[in-house]
């Protein structure tokens, strides 16, 4: 979306951009501290990552509604932590995944090293682009590739509870081409706003997995 389509509105003396980006990523905070809360309880290096993740995640979701609502002050400065925080809530919901099946330790940490230096990678190069497409692939690859395929191969083994994950994985896959197809319905409903709905969504089905994981299968 263009900049002069973008929605303006002044508060406090501020000229401020975006609310409906504010308001939307406010629910994926919402849906983050719920589905923490209702697994801090929840023993098991799972959920420990899970918790992790739900708990950058919502931060990263914060620091980008903020970075939108004041664009006119930070510029692409201001989406610097939500997109280094964004990238860390990808490796722990990566690192969740790895702790499911009963994997070597030399193998899980080659995985785990791969996985942070993809990390590193993909935030060098959109930093040096200042493009936050390298972040949505990184993120959409991560989510497909470990909580997608790896999520589905688990379930097929007997993992009951990851199917949860691979149902949040398929919802939040349109995010995927509303962003490329840059579908935008409306100036108080853009791609970025659909997305973040589809998101919540997966969030809650991830932490249901989590609370899940120890129930009568």
């Amino acid at each position: 979306m263009l900049d002069e389509e973008k929605i303006k509105f002044v508060l406090f003396g501020l000229d401020l951009l975006e609310p409906m980006a504010f308001v939307t990523n406010l629910l994926i905070v919402a849906t983050c501290i719920y589905s923490y809360n209702s697994t801090k309880n929840i023993r098991s290096n799972y959920a420990k990552y899970w918790r992790l993740f739900f708990m950058t995640f919502g931060i990263a979701a914060f620091c980008g509604g903020l970075s939108h609502i004041f664009w006119n002050y930070w510029w692409f400065y201001g989406k610097i932590p939500s997109w280094s925080i964004g990238v860390l809530s990808s490796i722990f919901a990566a690192f969740a995944m790895l702790e499911v099946s009963i994997l070597r330790p030399t193998t899980k940490t080659r995985w785990q090293w791969v996985i942070i230096l993809k990390g590193v990678l993909v935030l060098t190069i959109a930093y040096a682009n200042w493009k936050f497409f390298f972040i949505a692939v990184d993120t959409m690859v991560t989510f497909i590739g470990f909580c997608g395929f790896y999520g589905y191969y688990l379930w097929r083994k007997g993992y009951a509870h990851i199917r949860y994950v691979v149902m949040g994985v398929l919802i939040m896959l349109p995010s995927v081409f509303l962003y490329l197809l840059k579908i935008d319905l409306h100036q108080w409903m853009n791609r970025e706003d659909l997305s973040h709905f589809l998101m919540v969504a997966g969030i809650y089905l991830f932490g249901l997995s989590v609370r899940k994981q120890f129930a009568v299968q």
